[in-house]
């Protein structure tokens, strides 16, 4: 098992690692195909089969991805997360947040949820800031 940050990259038609982010594994790498990348070079390729990759609330199993060598600067991401695995799952960017939300539609009734549990707080604090009544004899 081992954990990874990728790039979500709309871009890219398949996940793509980088080969010493899964060395550890000692992975069977099988030889892949001649990729174009993003600055139009061409570089060679191998694959890799995961028995699982999780990703928010999707699991996927038996996912062939491709490996390739690391060719930038000192980057934060082990890969990009590629079109064959977002093709499978329900998400939405805010991009205001700068986040991922996966399963929109769970996620929007949580924060519905959370709207009336804040109005219920609310109103609890209110009710206990209330001034006391004052009794006459």
């Amino acid at each position: 098992t081992k954990q990874l940050s990728l790039i979500m990259d709309t871009g890219a038609s398949v996940t793509v690692v980088h080969r010493n982010s899964v060395e550890s594994l000692t992975p069977s790498l099988r030889k892949g195909v001649d990729a174009v990348v993003a600055d139009g070079s061409i570089v060679n390729t191998q694959t890799i089969r995961f028995d699982r990759i999780e990703i928010g609330p999707y699991r996927a199993k038996n996912i062939v991805s491709t490996v390739l060598d690391y060719q930038g600067g000192a980057g934060q991401s082990n890969g990009l997360l590629g079109m064959d695995f977002l093709f499978q799952a329900k998400y939405k960017l805010d991009k205001e947040n700068r986040t991922i939300i996966w399963n929109p539609e769970r996620y929007a009734k949580y924060q519905e949820r959370l709207k009336v549990l804040d109005k219920q707080e609310q109103q609890l604090r209110n009710d206990e800031v209330a001034p006391a009544e004052l009794q006459t004899e």
